[in-house]
């Protein structure tokens, strides 16, 4: 039949009180017929295909057995078929000889006697057939070819089936087992079918022993578990106590054809959650290595910032070391952050570290890690250094030009050898982390000033990246600040939109010195002191005095076509703006300029000597 399947034919005749045979105590599905169907079903649980005559079988058989001679033919079936052989009688209008024996050892006796009275052929059950045999008479075999195949392929069938289901079973008493919740299953009245090993122990000393059989009601005496089984209302994070301690329940009804079939409850220990939400917040925001930004959050018009960019792209996707260069405020550690999460470290921690926030004397305990007792004050047990932290995953070292030069050449060498000692320690630590360093100064220039290691630098700066600073993306200023001014002012945002041309050249007529920073915290300040009510030509003068405010106080103008009446170029047209802005007060006009009065005095004097303030500008400032 080519099945895919293990058959163990076993020619064991069964007796009242016997155990199934050994050499079937494995298999998934027995397969029997007649007295020894009768007598497995009462030594096993397993699963019986009964083999059974049809009418036709019982015919097909009759037809061959009086085709020998005229002598008698005796049908042996079982008890229960002894109807259907009587309307074979009626059928065929011929006399049909039945007899059925209740116990195996009559058999011998009942072939006997038929052989006595001229039996010719004995139609029954395999062990019918070689009864008769013994005795000298004809069988004919009751169940043909075809039958004993459907049979066959019926128990196939079934043994499939279970054990997939067994497998599936294994699956979920094993999660169950392995669950930290507490679980348990019953059937829609509450009788315990299934329960884990955590169930068990807390219930341990109301039912010492298994869970299985009792009803939910013994171990919760709860409302909302009594219209769960009665209203099928979900209970959900009812807070009970059991044992001393407090847990939080909830259960489920789990439906069968719009019927309840089972219902599961869960319940968590309070405190153990605690403790795990206590750990978790304490590794996040303590430890804080995660990387939040992704390329996918920086979007830009500047051609030449989306084609460094991929380079960073490409980077990420190597694991030397890269150098990121930018004026504060650029954006470097966000970069730094998106590279992490686009590699293939991205699964792991994102540690940084800010060399110049870090004092000298702490900061190679901190970066190594030290032991117990390293130095006063250290921690008991000692402490893990940022390194160790950084295993698998990527460190960030910001402002890496702050470093001292002796300190520069312990950290070259942990470079070097992928190893760190603890600081009062003689173990060598190995760890594997990607490096990425970033500074807001030339490092070559310090290199050739002896202010920074060589080698150092050549282990840093295999990949570089420079960014650049927010005057050089002027494209991108005015979407920077509509993004900021989303998350800060929505409202604000969506009038500010409608005016995006106009705002555009007023925020370019700015070089924005402190980069994105600067440009950020702008926004935090326009979403505080903007009236989202009123009109936009009064928002607009906001923003606009803002600019003029810190264009006068750094001298940092936008690009010239960015609108001339914003812009101020010279010295002169500075003072000038700031004496007018003032209503002609020195002291304020300087307060504006970011400069004392005194200077403003002498500026003022040596313009006047030059020509450069004539006629109607001489004496415009008050006291």
């Amino acid at each position: 039949m080519k099945l895919d399947a293990d058959f163990i034919f076993s020619e064991t005749l069964m007796c009242e009180g016997m155990s199934l045979p050994a050499e079937v105590e494995d298999v998934d599905v027995l397969i029997s017929s007649g007295y020894n169907t009768k007598l497995l079903r009462k030594a096993t649980n397993k699963p019986i295909i009964n083999i059974e005559p049809t009418l036709y079988d019982i015919l097909s058989a009759y037809n061959e057995a009086v085709s020998y001679d005229d002598k008698p033919v005796i049908i042996f079936p079982l008890k229960q078929y002894t109807a259907l052989t009587s309307q074979i009688n009626n059928l065929l209008s011929v006399p049909i000889l039945i007899d059925v024996y209740e116990d195996v050892s009559e058999l011998s006796s009942i072939i006997a006697k038929h052989q006595a009275e001229g039996c010719g052929c004995i139609v029954g059950s395999g062990l019918v057939c070689d009864k008769a045999q013994q005795y000298g008479l004809r069988s004919v075999f009751i169940y043909p070819r075809e039958s004993l195949q459907e049979y066959l392929q019926m128990a196939y069938d079934s043994a499939t089936a279970l054990r997939a289901k067994a497998q599936e079973n294994k699956l979920m008493l094993l999660a169950i087992n392995n669950a930290r919740d507490i679980m348990l299953f019953t059937d829609e009245c509450g009788v315990i079918l299934i329960c884990n090993q955590s169930a068990q122990s807390l219930f341990w000393s109301k039912i010492r022993g298994n869970l299985v059989g009792h009803s939910i009601y013994e171990l919760i005496d709860n409302n909302a578990v009594r219209r769960l089984f009665s209203d099928h209302t979900p209970a959900k994070n009812v807070i009970l106590e059991l044992n001393d301690n407090q847990y939080i329940l909830s259960g489920y009804p789990i439906y069968l054809r719009k019927n309840v079939s089972h219902v599961m409850l869960t319940l968590n220990s309070i405190q153990w959650i605690q403790r795990k939400e206590l750990h978790i917040r304490q590794a996040l925001s303590d430890k804080g290595f995660m990387a939040k930004h992704q390329f996918s959050d920086t979007v830009s018009r500047n051609e030449g910032f989306n084609a460094l960019l991929q380079d960073a792209k490409q980077f990420a996707k190597n694991e030397d070391s890269i150098l990121i260069m930018g004026a504060t405020g650029s954006g470097k550690e966000v970069l730094a952050q998106s590279i992490h999460n686009y590699s293939l470290r991205a699964e792991y921690p994102f540690v940084a570290v800010n060399c110049s926030a870090i004092t000298e004397s702490l900061l190679e305990s901190e970066l190594f890690g030290y032991d117990e007792g390293a130095f006063t004050g250290a921690k008991k047990g000692g402490k893990l250094g940022y390194f160790e932290m950084a295993h698998k995953g990527t460190i960030f070292l910001d402002e890496i030009s702050e470093l001292s030069l002796p300190m520069q050449s312990k950290l070259l060498r942990a470079i070097q050898e992928k190893q760190v000692i603890h600081v009062g320690g003689s173990r060598v630590i190995h760890y594997d982390a990607r490096i990425i360093a970033a500074t807001n100064r030339d490092l070559w220039e310090m290199v050739r000033e002896h202010k920074f290691r060589e080698d150092l630098y050549y282990r840093l700066a295999v990949l570089e990246l420079n960014l650049p600073p927010l005057k050089e993306r002027k494209e991108d200023v005015c979407p920077l600040f509509l993004e900021f001014m989303s998350r800060l002012n929505p409202e604000l945002n969506i009038r500010l939109h409608r005016h995006a041309a106009e705002l555009e050249q007023c925020l370019c007529g700015y070089s924005w010195p402190g980069n994105i920073r600067e440009l950020e915290n702008f926004a935090h300040m326009m979403s505080a002191v903007i009236c989202p009510a009123d009109a936009f030509p009064t928002q607009f003068a906001v923003i606009d005095k803002e600019i003029r405010r810190r264009t006068l106080r750094t001298g940092c103008a936008g690009p010239a076509d960015s609108g001339p009446d914003l812009l101020v170029s010279s010295e002169t047209e500075r003072i000038k703006h700031a004496l007018s802005s003032a209503n002609g007060n020195y002291t304020k006009a300087a307060a504006l300029l970011g400069i004392s009065r005194t200077t403003l005095w002498r500026r003022l004097r040596a313009m006047e000597k030059d020509g450069e303030i004539i006629g109607k500008d001489r004496g415009l400032g008050t006291e």
